[in-house]
């Protein structure tokens, strides 16, 4: 898996997300930007999962966005979702350790900022939900998460999630956690953070914070930059 953090207002969507991407056993195989954006309309699309069914909805998802429109493509997946619900030969390819959890952000007229999230997997597999203002999925330990404190109103959203959501990709880097059900537990967030920004006038990403992972090992959040 990996993580995602968002913050979505009317005006702009913040996604945070890590870039290591790892086999079972906590493996790294590579380190890369996760989210992929439309050439030409403010739009992306990010997976946790297996990678290879991740990224064939990545570009499924996001050249359909700039062929038809964000709303096109948002109108022929919620067609699809009942298709894939009864379809127990695609629900088969796209379950266990192959399942997949997608985001999707952008900024429409009609809706401003969204955030909209689906999985191949669990009761409500295929079900478009939209996500709160601020959202996290990944790794997590089940431990106490009162420290965390979300976006108040009024505060700039820009500044938090450079700030406290910065802070807990961080924690959620520093703690055991279990990425897919009947996975042994270990470090899950690695690589690099980058923050993407979309807004009207389209989609940006930047690197905010590059780990000291190496592909080949498993994440070590203790190791030391070189």
């Amino acid at each position: 898996m990996s993580a995602i953090l968002s913050v979505a207002t009317p005006e702009a969507v913040y996604l945070l997300t890590d870039g290591a991407t790892y086999d079972r056993d906590g493996v790294v195989h590579s380190i890369s930007c996760k989210v992929t954006a439309a050439r030409t309309v403010p739009f992306v699309v990010a997976t946790r999962g297996d990678k290879a069914q991740g990224d064939r909805f990545d570009a499924w998802i996001s050249e359909g966005a700039d062929r038809f429109g964000i709303e096109d493509i948002l109108a022929a997946l919620s067609a699809k979702m009942p298709q894939w619900r009864k379809s127990e030969e695609f629900r088969a390819a796209v379950s266990g350790e192959n399942m997949v959890e997608v985001t999707l952000a952008g900024w429409t007229e009609q809706r401003g900022g969204f955030c909209l999230r689906f999985s191949t997997e669990g009761d409500d597999a295929f079900e478009m939900v939209s996500l709160d203002l601020a959202d996290y999925a990944g790794p997590f330990d089940g431990g106490d998460l009162s420290w965390i404190r979300m976006p108040e109103h009024g505060e700039n959203p820009e500044t938090w999630i450079r700030t406290q959501g910065l802070e807990m990709m961080e924690h959620f880097r520093s703690h055991l956690g279990k990425s897919v059900a009947g996975w042994p537990q270990f470090y899950g967030i690695g690589g690099q953070c980058d923050l993407t920004t979309v807004t009207a006038e389209g989609a940006h990403t930047e690197t905010l914070r590059t780990w000291p992972d190496v592909v080949g090992e498993k994440i070590n959040p203790d190791r030391k930059a070189a």
